[in-house]
């Protein structure tokens, strides 16, 4: 009696059951964290991201092979949930009749032409939902649009690839090491460093898409242009100087000097951005997008506003709000400086901003 007890509410539990929908999978909202979601068929799995991103994958062991079958089966909502299940049971199928997709794979991308077969690792491997950076796709395409598929106006690049082989209407396996070497010395008399670029982007593409041996972009690093470690950089006298110049604090209120920044034209947004660059060692972008709220105002009274998340530098350059007027001096708030008025319509730097730059520049003195 307890077994059928057991099994009728095993029977009772699998029917409440909710297959997975269009409305559920609409209704997943991206977390902290990356979430794997089973779906309606054993092997696929909904991804979605912290970026929001939904993928559909699929895997399976294959019998004989040490590691396991991986197939990312496109985005939601462009592959909805019925064509992921179709496609789940596609491969599925071929695995257990003792097929292994992998090797289909690899003698058909060897038949597929260079350019072709890039744009369509651009679109299934090549993308950020697979963990790769922005600027990493970024540079894979800038390189690849000029080397590879010569779509530039730049008449130095295109006069150095003049007697090189179109590798992009070339078929995979037709492509071989002298071809290689050839484009490698073409992009190398241009750039160096972009011709390293160039070859270690080819190899990851075989070794990601194509999946083969004899991979014809492997080249030994002895035969690879030297990069020079660049040591131009600044002594530290020259630091010196142009700390000096970027930092002058009034030694009686503690705050930046006006009169330094007014009588030489200077900005004190853009140099406060360098004095920063100088000492912290980080990269632009990161100096760039700090706001307010990740400074700590210790010791300092803070002073009412409405909000904590305006960026500290929004933009260094002629757009800047904050930047040189025509009068080519650094506009004050006139109720602040009653005796200086502004000859053009440019936002003023209030009182809580200016005093924000003041505090930042005694932290910079004491690093």
């Amino acid at each position: 009696m307890k077994v059928q007890t057991e099994v009728t509410d095993a029977v009772k539990a699998k029917s409440k059951a909710k297959k997975l929908t269009d409305a559920m999978v609409r209704s997943y909202n991206r977390l902290d964290k990356d979430q794997i979601i089973p779906g309606d068929f054993p092997g696929l799995y909904l991804w979605v991201l912290k970026s929001g991103v939904k993928t559909w994958k699929y895997q399976q062991r294959i019998k004989g092979k040490k590691y396991p079958y991986r197939k990312t089966l496109g985005k939601y909502p462009t592959v909805g949930v019925n064509e992921a299940l179709a496609r789940a049971k596609q491969l599925s199928h071929k695995i257990y009749g003792g097929i292994d997709p992998r090797e289909e794979i690899k003698s058909e991308a060897l038949n597929i032409q260079m350019g072709v077969s890039i744009k369509k690792y651009y679109q299934e491997l090549l993308t950020e939902s697979n963990q790769y950076r922005p600027s990493t796709i970024k540079g894979v395409k800038a390189i690849f649009n000029h080397w590879i598929f010569r779509n530039t106006y730049d008449k130095n690049i295109l006069g150095r690839l003049e007697n090189v082989d179109d590798i992009q209407y070339k078929k995979l396996s037709m492509i071989t090491s002298k071809m290689v070497k050839e484009l490698y010395k073409a992009a190398g008399s241009k750039s160096p460093i972009v011709a390293n670029r160039l070859i270690e982007y080819l190899r990851l593409f075989w070794n990601d898409f194509v999946k083969g041996p004899d991979n014809p972009f492997i080249m030994d690093s002895k035969k690879k242009y030297e990069e020079n470690e660049y040591l131009d950089y600044l002594d530290e006298q020259e630091l010196q100087k142009v700390m000096a110049t970027a930092v002058q604090v009034d030694q009686r209120s503690g705050r930046l000097l006006t009169s330094h920044y007014r009588s030489n034209r200077l900005n004190p947004v853009s140099y406060m951005a360098i004095a920063v660059l100088l000492t912290t060692g980080r990269r632009t972008r990161e100096v760039t997008s700090l706001k307010w709220s990740n400074y700590p105002m210790t010791g300092v009274k803070r002073l009412k506003k409405k909000s904590t998340t305006t960026p500290i530098i929004k933009k260094i350059g002629s757009s800047n709000p904050w930047s040189i007027g025509s009068c080519s001096k650094y506009c004050l708030q006139p109720s602040y400086y009653n005796s200086y008025k502004c000859c053009t319509d440019i936002d003023h730097l209030d009182r809580e901003s200016w005093t924000r730059y003041n505090v930042i520049s005694n932290t910079l003195l004491l690093l």
